[in-house]
């Protein structure tokens, strides 16, 4: 923009740069309490609404990693972790201790008949 030398210098204002936003006659109003309250509402229902959707299939992933899970435990790792190491551990430990208690006490019992007998002799 050049300028004729005897005018002075200023800075332009929004309307010199835009002359034809000046000649609107559009004005934003404000929103009533009731728009207000339905924009809240609205928003939070989004929210909301979101929210469930996001929760249901999380539902939805957990109960088919749940069932999926189920499966394979009953298929073949129930066998290896479960069922296997009770026959071949636990159940003979078990068993060899009942037998070790069942001979301690014939033995204490045939040496109370041992004594009884030695002192009836």
């Amino acid at each position: 923009m050049i300028l004729p030398p005897t005018t002075t210098t200023t800075t332009p204002t929004l309307t010199d740069l835009f002359p034809r936003a000046a000649k609107s006659t559009t004005s934003v109003k404000p929103l009533s309490p009731g728009a207000t309250a339905g924009i809240v509402l609205a928003s939070l229902f989004g929210i909301y609404a979101v929210a469930a959707v996001a929760f249901i299939l999380w539902a939805l992933v957990a109960c088919i990693f749940v069932f999926i899970r189920d499966k394979i435990w009953r298929s073949c790792l129930k066998r290896v972790f479960w069922d296997y190491p009770r026959e071949k551990w636990i159940l003979p430990r078990k068993r060899r201790r009942d037998e070790e208690k069942k001979r301690k006490a014939r033995e204490a019992l045939e040496r109370a008949e041992d004594t009884e007998a030695r002192a009836a002799y």
